[in-house]
């Protein structure tokens, strides 16, 4: 063993360079992956380790429209722990001069009443307000950045009373007049605050486009000076068993207290709807970590198995001196095994230097820890998984090599190419033939590239070219036209809570510009014991309904068509049976017609693609009577521009374009990353022809020499290094493209029908035939560097030498 390691320290000292940048190289390669599956992990658990971090509650209960959860009652139910109670305010920016105050809901005020501390407020700037302090009170960034609020100013507001708002117009219907500017300025009272704090209450994360929602957050003794001005109550619940007590717990709710129509938003629910908006960047990052995986195996795995060739060299002067075939292997192997060693643990450390980059999207507005993050679950188990996966192959290279020892190596038979044959038979030039030899011969020199582990390199790079190119553009197709992913009409007409008047409802039937009409209102019914946003709605003119992807639209008032996540979580399909329970307690039982795609229609806007349950008018209003229209789906008369419509029904309602999902924004955030996966697939590519033909050039020098003895010029060795890449990817071209077809259609598919979205698949055919001349363009373009270095070849030298 002496000799061995004396054998192992004297190559180490004779090849540092060589040594240092391998390990190197592994680090590289092996940080990419580990930081990519760790920024996964954190992206993925960013919210619910947010939730744990601001003591949030299990269950939020309020009610349709501005009623009164009993907080106190509630905190008497089974499984119950701690209960808050909130109470909410309406909030009107301020007019100058005591004119009528504007923008009602310019933001939304709450305050935590009775001293409780859940869902606490993750705070950007400053500090909560003191509790007992009533001029002090935080805002949520949508409404800093709104008013240009920062902390130390003055919010000048006026609060006010949904309710006592809703009856002063009540009674002024009645008495067939308008509220009085007087009548109405009474109902606001001025107030000032001073803002100690900037905050982004976890809500705040889950709203789809263009619904973010300006929020104060006032105190308990705001609360109590105020009391008159309550819009609503609820509760925030902390259960003793989590999310198990859930269902219980809301069924004791419902058999308590049959006559309030409750609205239950549980925190697992908005973790899953989390989930899904971020889930597409970890899965980006999780394709990269597979990229960077398959990239560094082929290049790491080549370069120290070169290692292992170059070190095996005194194989044997070793045998020679007595070593055993085992003190060989391990003579060969051991600068690969310190190599891989090396460069694991500086990818560990390298990883865990990259972590802040980590989460991406949504989650790093969650993350609740910003900065450095030791994953030891991926870094731990990642690098023992680099050092195995490359001294396996190493240590299985040394263990052949070793077994040779100073025996003669067997000269296999030469078996030409039946293609190369054929191809000189036909005529084809000297070049060429030589070329497509050296592409389809198997070279079985030492230090000779693999021909298939080069061709299997190159067909997985295309094939997965071709699969990321299919899914991007499909992709791109998703998330640039709403009909894909529900919304079917040109614009919603929105008058959120305040409902549609008879009288509104005959404008908008009776607009001229409005070619489509379908009136909705909206409600929270429990299906199957899970809350669900549901929708009602009544076809006025022409169609505009979100599409059915299976089965029916609903015709009769105890149908329903359910969204697939919704249709996924109640274990139902097309012709299966719902019971939904009444604000009054009974039970109605709805047949499932059809399988829908609900785009963002609710106001909360915290529901996720493929979420909801879609109505007849009826059987909504027989469901739930609370639940009037207040909503229009149109479609516009074309040349009609959607601002047209927004001024000239602006008095009472907001006219939105399409409102993509918080799931669906995602997508359009990260619709680049199959084409940077193509790019990084790309130059994987590159790398192993351009391996190959570097590889090839040497081992093939004899052949290359004995070209030149027999007269080859320097153009047709040029030619011949450039067929020879060229029928690799030749090969490569023929076999990848249809694999990457077929592994794009299926991904899309599967992807498509999890979203619950039509599963029909674009191929891009003038991109795949952009691909095919650029492949033989680039591969050729590669080979001149290798080829000239060929062409260079001294005959003499090389023949002398071998």
């Amino acid at each position: 063993m002496g000799a061995i390691r004396m054998c192992v320290r004297s190559t180490l000292r004779q090849r540092v360079w060589g040594t240092v940048s391998v390990a190197l190289l592994v680090a590289l390669a092996g940080a990419a992956v580990l930081a990519a599956l760790a920024g996964a992990r954190r992206t993925d658990s960013a919210y619910p380790r947010l939730l744990r971090a601001t003591a949030a509650s299990d269950v939020t209960v309020g009610t349709q429209g501005f009623g009164e959860v009993p907080a106190d009652e509630i905190a008497k139910l089974p499984g119950v722990e701690r209960v808050a109670r909130l109470v909410g305010f309406g909030v009107a920016r301020q007019p100058k001069g005591g004119a009528v105050p504007h923008d009602v809901g310019f933001a939304f005020g709450a305050a935590n009443a009775n001293g409780v501390e859940l869902d606490r407020v993750p705070l950007l700037e400053g500090r909560m307000p003191r509790p007992g302090r009533l001029r002090e009170a935080a805002v949520n960034e949508t409404l800093a950045h709104q008013a240009g609020l920062h902390v130390g100013d003055t919010l000048r507001i006026d609060v006010f009373s949904f309710q006592e708002l809703n009856d002063l117009s009540a009674q002024a219907t009645a008495e067939g007049r308008e509220p009085r500017p007087d009548e109405i300025r009474q109902a606001f009272t001025p107030v000032e605050v001073r803002i100690v704090g900037i905050g982004r209450p976890r809500t705040d994360l889950l709203v789809n486009e263009n619904q973010d929602q300006a929020g104060v957050f006032f105190t308990r003794a705001f609360a109590r000076r105020f009391a008159d001005k309550v819009s609503y109550e609820g509760a925030a619940v902390r259960l003793r068993n989590g999310r198990s007590d859930v269902a219980a717990f809301e069924e004791a709710a419902r058999a308590q207290f049959p006559d309030v129509n409750f609205d239950f938003q549980t925190s697992s629910a908005d973790a899953a709807t989390f989930g899904r908006v971020v889930g597409p960047y970890s899965d980006a990052l999780r394709l990269f970590a597979a990229v960077a995986a398959l990239a560094g195996s082929l290049v790491v795995g080549q370069a120290l198995l070169r290692l292992v060739s170059s070190d095996s060299e005194d194989g044997a002067v070793l045998e020679s001196l007595g070593s055993t075939r085992t003190q060989r292997a391990l003579a060969s192997s051991a600068r690969a095994g310190i190599v891989a060693v090396a460069g694991a643990a500086l990818a560990v450390v390298a990883a865990v230097g990259l972590s802040p980059l980590f989460p991406l999207g949504r989650a790093r507005a969650a993350e609740p820890s910003s900065g450095l993050r030791a994953d030891w679950t991926v870094l731990g188990a990642g690098g023992v998984g680099i050092v195995v996966l490359l001294a396996i192959p190493a240590g299985v290279a040394a263990w052949h090599v070793a077994g040779r020892g100073r025996r003669e190596v067997r000269q296999e038979r030469w078996r030409p190419s039946r293609a190369a044959e054929r191809l000189g038979n036909a005529g084809a030039s000297a070049a060429a033939v030589s070329g497509v030899r050296f592409a389809l011969q198997r070279d079985r020199s030492r230090g000779g590239a693999s021909l298939p582990t080069t061709l299997v390199g190159l067909v997985a790079s295309i094939a997965t070219i071709g699969a990321a190119l299919v899914f991007g553009v499909n992709l791109d197709r998703l998330v640039t036209t709403p009909a894909r992913y529900g919304w079917n009409w040109d614009a919603l007409v929105d008058t959120y809570d305040a409902g549609v008047t008879q009288d509104f409802t005959a404008r908008v039937s009776a607009d001229h510009d409005l070619v489509a009409v379908t009136a909705g209102s909206r409600a929270s019914l429990v299906l199957d014991g899970r809350t669900v946003p549901s929708f009602g709605f009544e076809g006025i003119r022409g169609h505009a309904t979100p599409l059915v992807r299976a089965g029916r639209w609903p015709t009769a008032a105890d149908e329903v068509a359910v969204g697939t996540q919704t249709l996924r979580d109640l274990g139902k399909s097309i012709g299966d049976a719902v019971t939904v329970r009444t604000p009054g307690g009974a039970s109605v039982r709805l047949r499932i017609v059809g399988r829908t795609t609900l785009p963002s229609l609710a106001l909360n806007g915290t529901f996720g693609l493929g979420e909801g349950a879609a109505l007849t008018a009826r059987g909504m209003a027989a469901l739930d009577p609370a639940a009037q229209p207040s909503f229009f789906l149109v479609d516009l008369r074309r040349g009609v521009p959607r601002s047209t419509i927004d001024r000239r029904y602006s008095d009472v309602a907001s006219t939105l374009g399409p409102q993509r999902p918080a799931d669906i924004q995602s997508y359009e955030r990260v619709r680049a990353t199959p084409l940077v996966l193509a790019g990084l697939l790309g130059l994987l590519g590159i790398g192993v022809l351009a391996h190959l033909l570097v590889s090839s050039i040497r081992s093939r020098r004899r052949d290359l020499a004995v070209l030149k003895t027999i007269g080859f010029s320097r153009r047709q060795v040029v030619a011949t290094l450039s067929w020879q890449a060229t029928t690799l990817v030749g090969m490569a071209l023929v076999i990848g493209i249809p694999l990457g077809v077929v592994a794009g259609r299926w991904t899309w598919h599967s992807f498509a029908d999890d979203l619950g979205l039509s599963a029909g698949v674009l191929v891009p055919i003038g991109t795949f035939a952009l691909i095919v001349a650029g492949a033989a363009l680039i591969a050729n373009l590669i080979a001149v560097f290798p080829a000239r270095a060929a062409a260079r070849t001294r005959p003499a030298i090389v023949l002398r030498s071998e």
